[in-house]
């Protein structure tokens, strides 16, 4: 098997990803965005202070970007039992999402308000 070429992160290949990263997060299906990479020399978990996030961004360095998949993120199959609940205690629901606007759409579009 060949072994893949590195390739600088430059400016254009940055701007590529993050393009492509926010078609998958802002299309029709609204996918939730995962970036991939690798470590050719990766830390012991037992020479990190994994109980302090603030330091986690000195141990993610010169990894090799190997893609970004997407995913449906569906609401949990809960939800709708539980919408249906609040409504006939007299709860109104409303949902606020940090994603955007074609986040309220799909959510729509799974029927999760119906009823």
């Amino acid at each position: 098997m060949n072994k893949c070429v590195q390739v600088p992160l430059n400016a254009t290949l940055k701007n590529r990803i993050l393009d492509l990263t926010r078609q998958y997060g802002t299309g029709r299906d609204t996918l939730r965005c995962l970036g991939l990479a690798t470590a050719d020399n990766p830390m012991k978990p037992e020479d990190m202070d994994l109980g302090d996030s603030s330091k986690f961004y000195t141990y993610e360095v010169n990894l090799t970007f190997v893609g970004v998949v997407g995913m449906l993120d569906p609401p949990r199959k809960e939800v709708f039992d539980s919408i249906q609940r609040c409504r006939a205690a007299g709860i109104r629901v409303i949902v606020i999402t940090g994603d955007n606007k074609v986040t309220k759409i799909v959510l729509t579009d799974w029927n999760v308000f119906l009823g």
